[in-house]
Order: C-alpha cells, then structure tokens, then sequence
C-alpha cells in the first residue's frame, strides 16, 4: 500500500482524504444516495471548484459505517486503477474495518500528502477525528483502547448505580453491570455505540482466544469472556436492529439468534429506566458529588487528554448520589473495579496499557 500511494501521489501530486460527517444521510439531499455514490458526488464537486486539476484520487472514509470508498479521475483511473484497487484491501483499509480511525489517519498521513476538504475546511485529520467523536483523542491512547475503557468504565457505574441505589440484584451482579453498560451506551452515546460496543466485543474475543478451553473457569462469578462478548453484542443489537445490523454481521448470529436478541433487548432496556427513573436528577441539574481523579504515572496524562472519565462522570451526574464518588485514574496494577467503602470507580493504567497492547496486536492482523 505504501509504495502504490507514494508512486500515485509523486505521480499526480496529491491524494485526498474526505471525512464523511457522522450524521451526514439525516440531510435530506443526501438520504437517498448509496456510499459509493456520495463519494462520486464528492468527487464531482471538487471537479467543479477545481477546473484545472485534472488529476485527483479522492478516498472517502465514511466514521459511521466504517467503509473506505475512492473516486478517481478517469485520467488516473487509466494508469493506476488495478494499483488502487489492489490497495484496499491491504494495511490502510484494516484498520477502518475495525473502527480504529485513529490509526488508519495516521498512518495515511505519513503515507500519503492528505488534504481534508469541506466541511473541514483543511484542518488536520487527526484533530477533526478528535472534534468529530467528541473523545478528545490523543495519539498514545488508540480509539480502540479508548472505547473498551469507556464500556469498563460504565460496568463500574453499573456497580455504582447497585450499591449506592440499593438496586435489586435479580441475577449476577456482574452481568447486570454488563447490562448497565451497554444499555446506557446505545441509549445515551447512540453516535458512539457501535464503535464502543464493537470494540468491547473484540476485545474480550481477543482475550478468548488467549486461552485454552481446557483452562476454563467456570466457577468464577464473571462470565467468559467469549460469552460476555455475544451477550453484549445481542443486547446491542435489540436496542435498534434496524440501525445495527451490519455492525454485527461479522459475528456470525444466526436469524433465530437475531430474532431472540430483538425480543429480550427491549425488556432489559425498560428495566434499567424504570429501576433509574426515580434516581435521576432534573435535566441542566447536575449532582456536584461526582468528582474525578488522576493519580500518577506513565499515562496520566494521556488518559487526561481522552477526556472519556469526564465523559462519564458527565453522565454519572445525572444521577442523584446520596453520597460524593469518585472516579479515579491511578498508576496501579488492579484493573478496575467499584469500591462500596471507599465510592471509588477506580482505573489502573496497567488495564489501559493492556487494551493498547491490544490495539497494536490487533491492527498487525489481516482483515476479516
């Protein structure tokens, strides 16, 4: 891929990367257009202001539904046509396949002489991911390590929202957080949810696949996390299987699969609002007892940067907390985990170093 770009752009001089908006099919004039036609659409607006250039490779990276589309001149289409479609599916593409758009914009852009187009208006790739998922996104944190800790974060809150509340347990707790969790995410960060729950389930699928069936643990209070990953992932999918289909395609549900997930998502969504309902706070009233933390270490800094422990705290402050928690980020080696006697969601960098190692392991394999 590196050679076949460097001899496009040294040959026509440049390559251009467009970031489709999130939202951009709720615009009217755009519902009805297919991805592969919007790219053209794209591509025939910048002919339009751009009379003189002959030459132009548009790729069209589309953060919603994680597709890499290209338009190109007819005049490059000529020469480097068999070259660019040989490209697609190697290294630049593997990561937009897994929602890691971090990592696909670095790498082009050390590749690549990338230009952002309108509505962007030229700024850099990476600083319009960061505005556009609202995660303030820093290169040493992958997106990938960022939305797993943001579905461990919640699971804590889920924890939280038991205790403090005095929830009834009906089941194991830790499925409920699991609940909790994904509920929240598809119902309240609905922009987000795909890539979050998304990479969650990959996450624990990865780990799954670390280790021997025959070492199993079948009598901890956690489940695997084979089956935490398709339990998640059907709870998703219920939320809204109209909108989430495609995001779980590659998971392999059968219909009957999909049929149960639609019929059992709804209840657990109506439980945690009836169970929460009372518990919330009045909307612009936010409780001033959730306060954030960071301790010391390697990552604090970075982890500060993501923003994502204020984006929960942000939520957590919806809620009316009979007593201040805290939500802290320490150098320590413990995971994560809610204390009762301390109010405490605690997050250890060693847990946020493991799903970065991940991310690396991850974006070495081929696509699926």
């Amino acid at each position: 891929m590196v050679d076949h770009l460097d001899a496009i752009r040294d040959e026509t001089g440049f390559v251009i990367l467009f970031l489709i908006e999130k939202d951009f099919r709720n615009d009217p004039a755009n519902k009805e257009l297919g991805f592969f036609d919007y790219g053209d659409r794209i591509y025939q607006s910048w002919r339009q202001e751009n009379p003189d250039q002959e030459k132009a490779i548009i790729f069209v990276l589309d953060l919603k539904e994680r597709m890499l589309s290209y338009e190109v001149s007819p005049q490059i289409k000529e020469q480097w046509g068999d070259e660019i479609k040989n490209a697609m599916s190697d290294s630049f593409v593997a990561p937009i396949k897994r929602g890691d758009y971090a990592q696909a914009l670095m790498d082009g852009s050390s590749m690549i002489r990338t230009r952002v187009l309108d509505p962007y208006n030229g700024s850099d790739p990476k600083s319009v991911l960061t505005e556009d998922l609202d995660t303030g996104l820093d290169a040493t944190i992958p997106l990938f390590a960022i939305n797993v800790v943001a579905h461990v974060l919640y699971h804590e809150a889920g924890h939280a929202l038991i205790r403090e509340f005095d929830l009834p347990v009906l089941a194991n707790e830790e499925v409920m957080a699991d609940s909790f969790a994904t509920v929240w995410i598809t119902q309240q960060q609905t922009d987000r949810a795909a890539q979050i729950v998304s990479d969650r389930v990959r996450s624990w699928l990865y780990e799954d696949s670390e280790v021997n069936p025959a070492n199993y643990d079948f009598k901890g209070e956690h489940e695997l996390d084979i089956r935490r990953a398709y339990q998640v992932a059907c709870l998703f999918y219920g939320a809204d299987p109209a909108k989430w289909t495609l995001d779980i395609a590659w998971l392999g549900f059968s219909e009957s699969d999909l049929s149960d997930c639609s019929d059992t998502a709804p209840d657990q969504i109506e439980g945690w609002s009836a169970v929460l309902a009372s518990h919330m706070r009045p909307d612009g009233d936010p409780s001033e007892k959730v306060e954030v933390i960071y301790g010391e270490g390697p990552l604090a800094e970075a982890m500060q940067a993501t923003g994502i422990l204020e984006i929960v705290a942000t939520d957590l402050r919806r809620f009316d907390w009979p007593e201040p928690i805290t939500l802290h980020f320490d150098h320590c080696d413990r995971g994560a985990s809610w204390s009762r006697s301390e109010r405490r969601i605690l997050l250890c960098d060693d847990y946020v170093s493991r799903f970065i190692k991940q991310a690396e392991t991850l974006s070495a394999l081929p696509p699926k």
